[in-house]
């Protein structure tokens, strides 16, 4: 058997690993040379997305206003494919199931007490 350099293992992350710890020093020096800087640029970010964070939010309630009222567990899923697809938007199977759970995050689609119907809230 020959001895041939294996591929992985921490040889090959050690670049990375020191770069990015490299990368945190440069961010802890720069946060105690100049605070205010860091903060002020620090809340532009926050504000940045706070703002995208409400239209994302606006779009998906104007989404929701297209369902309707209730629907039962077993043809959530597929109700929120159809009118995605039908939105023009990709009915792919990982995109459903991020709207599906962007609508029980913001409470725009609750489960009933009763344990088998939703009730969207638009």
């Amino acid at each position: 058997m020959e001895n041939k350099p294996t591929k992985g293992g921490w040889s090959a992350h050690r670049g990375k690993f020191a770069r990015r710890m490299a990368l945190g020093r440069h961010w802890k020096k720069r946060w105690q040379a100049e605070p205010e800087f860091m903060r002020a640029s620090l809340d532009r970010m926050i504000a940045g997305n706070r703002e995208r964070w409400k239209a994302k939010e606006e779009r998906l309630r104007a989404f929701a206003k297209r369902l309707p009222k209730t629907l039962k567990s077993w043809e959530f899923k597929e109700t929120l494919r159809a009118e995605l697809i039908k939105a023009g938007m990709v009915g792919d199977p990982r995109q459903v199931h991020r709207v599906y759970v962007a609508l029980i995050r913001k409470r725009i689609a609750v489960l009933q007490p009763d344990g088998v119907s939703w009730l969207v809230a638009s």
